[in-house]
């Protein structure tokens, strides 16, 4: 009997004491903590984890706003496909960008600077600027394993970035010298007077005196006067250097792009040489070339008589030797047609001559009215001058005088006047007792646009 109620009392005793620890709080928290510390302690991974992508993602933004911004500026000075990319891939890199470089790029033919991850686009395919020429799209990627974040996906994370940069602004130069190296590309001397009408004038040479003004009797109007280089400038009063939009030279500036450096100089074989001296209507001799169109050669230079006219119907007149000679009294025209000067060939327009010229606004040499060979074979030994000499009366050229390896020369009593003359040249000296006026007023007549003062801002 007693075994009976002491084995009841202590089944008591342990509901009793089970009830009691029910009820006891002390040790709550440690409990809950055992429970919820893999939850807590996953969550903290999963949010480092998180935030190193969203890390990653800033600092791949920057890369790329800085790879776009660095090919805008390659853009401005007129290079474009594979070399934009090459840009792109040195600066991003440079920011901590990891480019998965490719076995081949079929772009640029080379493998250095392929980077499978890496989209650059110009014109931009997306965005805002869809088509702008003057933009330039860059896509980055880089994929990142998962760490605790495996324990839902396996897919690795793709973390991409996108930037745009595009050239803003910018005034038409019409008087541009090419050459890197040469002292007073362009000059402005003597008592030569040059307007420029709502255009300016640029200098991509890097020397100090890549604008040269020694005398107080010359003078210039113009927009800006924009060097790579620096300027040497003899105290000209306000009234002989007149800028009209830059307060003074705007030295160490960005170089202007060379329009029409992707313009092919003629090439042609099984042609007859043409006489020398012109006058009365000219037209092209040749059948059509499949590139050039309807064109002659002049194996030895042309001459145009004293008091003589020539009037060279629209094509293409290749001269090969010599030289072009415009003499005293003679007039020479032409409308659509365009001259190129290979060989050294060079030109003299002397005398009382007059010149009316009118370049094509169609074709491959659409804007050229004088076209000269380049000198890229010997960059440093470009000597060929192009002169406008003597009295020549009434210099009228609707177009572009391009000559990338010639010096163009403005010298004598030359009067020249025309509402859209580009005068693009390895150098370009004014001086003696010339007068130039001249603006860039050429809508519907071919030629390209040279801007200066572009700036890349970023604008997606």
């Amino acid at each position: 009997m007693m075994s009976l109620l002491q084995s009841r009392m202590n089944r008591s005793d342990v509901v009793l004491r089970m009830r009691k620890l029910w009820k006891e709080e002390g040790g709550a928290t440690a409990v809950a903590m055992g429970i919820m510390s893999p939850v807590i302690i996953g969550g903290m991974a999963l949010g480092g984890e998180t935030g190193y992508w969203y890390y990653t993602q800033r600092k791949l933004q920057h890369a790329a706003d800085v790879a776009a911004h660095a090919s805008t500026v390659r853009k401005r000075v007129g290079e474009d496909g594979a070399l934009l990319k090459q840009a792109a891939v040195q600066v991003a890199s440079a920011s901590g960008f990891m480019p998965v470089m490719s076995d081949a790029d079929p772009a640029s033919g080379t493998t250095h600077f392929s980077a499978v991850n890496m989209t650059v686009n110009n014109p931009p395919l997306a965005g805002g600027s869809v088509g702008d020429n003057n933009a330039v799209e860059v896509i980055l990627s880089e994929t990142k394993p998962r760490l605790l974040s495996s324990i839902f996906s396996d897919a690795p994370i793709e973390i991409r970035a996108r930037a745009v940069a595009k050239l803003i602004g910018g005034s038409p130069a019409c008087v541009v010298a090419l050459s890197v190296t040469k002292s007073r590309a362009v000059e402005v001397s003597g008592n030569t007077s040059v307007t420029l009408n709502d255009c300016s004038v640029v200098s991509n040479s890097i020397q100090s005196d890549a604008y040269y003004m020694p005398n107080s009797t010359a003078d210039l109007t113009a927009d800006c006067i924009s060097t790579v280089g620096g300027s040497s400038v003899k105290n000209p009063s306000p009234s002989l250097l007149d800028l009209k939009v830059c307060t003074s030279v705007q030295e160490n500036a960005p170089p202007a792009a060379d329009p029409y450096a992707d313009v092919p100089e003629p090439s042609v074989s099984g042609y007859t040489c043409q006489n020398r001296t012109v006058s009365g209507s000219i037209l092209p001799k040749e059948n059509p070339h499949p590139v050039y169109g309807a064109y002659s050669v002049f194996c030895d230079g042309i001459e145009v008589a004293s008091n003589a006219t020539a009037t060279f119907g629209p094509g293409l007149y290749i001269i090969t030797g010599g030289n072009m000679k415009v003499n005293n009294k003679a007039t020479l025209k032409s409308n659509g047609a365009t001259f190129f000067f290979a060989n050294n060939t060079t030109a003299e327009i002397s005398g009382s001559a007059d010149l009316d010229l009118t370049a094509p606004t169609a074709g491959p040499y659409s804007g050229l009215v004088f076209f000269g060979a380049s000198c890229e074979d010997s960059p440093l030994e470009c000597g060929e001058v192009f002169r406008i000499n003597g009295n020549s009366s009434t210099t009228s050229i609707k177009g572009a005088v391009y000559l990338p390896g010639s010096r163009i020369e403005f010298l004598g009593t030359t009067r020249a006047e025309s509402s859209c003359l580009q005068i693009i040249a390895d150098a370009v000296t004014f001086t003696g007792n010339s007068r130039i006026e001249m603006g860039a007023a050429c809508a519907g007549a071919g030629t390209k646009t040279v801007l200066t003062g572009q700036i890349v801002q970023l604008v997606e």
